[in-house]
């Protein structure tokens, strides 16, 4: 996630529109909105190994084997949460899955949406046991120091979406369902790649799907004249969009109904 932040400060891209969590020390670099949306690191259990745990302490045993991908917040927070259990370290998100799925580890402690997409996907097989992560985050848009106004526009946006549901009901969409990879290129799996629905307009992107896999930073450039927008805000430059991986990219921004 600092490398998309380093993206930002050199105007590589212009916003960085999800899978950014709000920290002090990142806002030493960036400016940051108001949050959107909650996120954070979540459990998900083999259904078969821990069929005889009824709670949370019970997996903190020496019997219990919990994955996490190295080098993340995930691979602390086994340590303090479960000093008594036995930690494996994978190298990608996939092969720590892999491993959860056919009962290589017990668990594996994991940022969303990846262990509610891996008990959708293998209902049998895996569980995410917890009503809410392990540990919180709450994710905003960031855009560059000195970009106030491009902020409180942002913030204007996040009130309005929130007052109609529409954040809420497009999280539930993207997040809590795998409904929107019916419109995604088939033969992908858990790596969707985004596509155009049709050939845009002048000033207008239209962007479908976007699980992006690990490793890998999706980013496209749409150009906004000011005769399209009527906005002061992007004026005539292209505006580049990043999505960090193993994020969706959901929902539409809007401005004076030009789509992003």
């Amino acid at each position: 996630r600092e490398r998309i932040i380093l993206g930002l400060e050199s105007g590589e891209i212009d916003i960085i529109a999800a899978g950014l969590s709000i920290t002090p020390e990142r806002a030493l670099h960036v400016n940051f909105s108001q949050p959107y949306a909650r996120s954070g690191t979540t459990l998900a259990t083999n259904l078969a190994t821990t069929a005889t745990v009824v709670n949370l302490e019970d997996l903190n045993d020496s019997a219990y084997t919990i994955a996490a991908v190295t080098g993340t917040v995930a691979e602390a927070l086994i340590d303090r949460i479960f000093p008594r259990a036995q930690p494996q370290l994978f190298e990608d998100l996939e092969s720590a899955s892999a491993a959860l799925i056919d009962g290589t580890v017990d668990a594996y402690l994991e940022n969303e949406p990846v262990p509610t997409f891996l008990a959708l996907e293998n209902p049998t097989k895996v569980d995410v046991p917890l009503p809410d992560p392990l540990l919180q985050t709450r994710d905003a848009f960031a855009v560059n120091k000195g970009d106030a106004d491009f902020v409180i526009f942002l913030n204007a946006w996040i009130i309005a979406r929130e007052s109609d549901t529409w954040l809420q009901t497009i999280h539930n969409y993207w997040f809590e369902t795998l409904r929107w990879r019916r419109g995604c290129e088939p033969g992908t799996h858990r790596a969707t790649q985004r596509r155009r629905s049709r050939r845009p307009t002048q000033g207008e992107a239209v962007l479908q799907c976007g699980f992006v896999g690990a490793g890998t930073v999706l980013t496209t450039t749409i150009t906004l004249t000011r005769a399209a927008s009527r906005s002061l805000i992007f004026g005539d430059e292209p505006v580049t969009i990043a999505v960090h991986a193993g994020k969706p990219f959901f929902g539409q921004l809007r401005t004076n109904g030009l789509k992003l």
